[in-house]
């Protein structure tokens, strides 16, 4: 779920949480993790409702812990995105957009998650 507030032409303020649930292929974890990322940021429009690019920061927190057998239960997390608004009604568009979003370990000494993802949104304009 996304917020947007325009604040200035072309620049607006976005809220973000959502819901990930990485599969683990192999290794430790032998489960899924399970992630609540909450960020914040700015969206600026090149082109005045349709080219845009978005970056964003926040927290993201691990739902599972006990399960994966973490030594956190949040982290830091940050996203990019670019993207495109395709009008469907009067302020109503399709979001397409690609994101990269990187976020450091929840374990000690661990690796960094990052993943790069499409993302497609249905955007209710008020």
């Amino acid at each position: 779920m996304q917020g947007e507030l325009p604040v200035v032409k072309n620049l607006s303020v976005i809220l973000n949480a959502g819901y990930n649930d990485f599969l683990v292929k192999d290794g430790i974890p032998s489960k899924n993790i399970t992630t609540l990322p909450v960020k914040a940021g700015l969206r600026y429009y090149f082109l005045p409702d349709f080219l845009y690019v978005q970056g964003e920061a926040g927290t993201s927190i691990l739902l599972n812990k006990n399960d994966v057998v973490a030594d956190k239960s949040a982290d830091f997390a940050y996203a990019g995105s670019v993207g495109v608004l395709i009008p469907l009604a009067k302020k109503n568009y399709l979001d397409v957009g690609v994101r990269w979003q990187g976020q450091s370990s929840y374990w000690d000494n661990g690796n960094s998650m990052n993943f790069l993802g499409l993302r497609v949104a249905y955007t209710l304009g008020f």
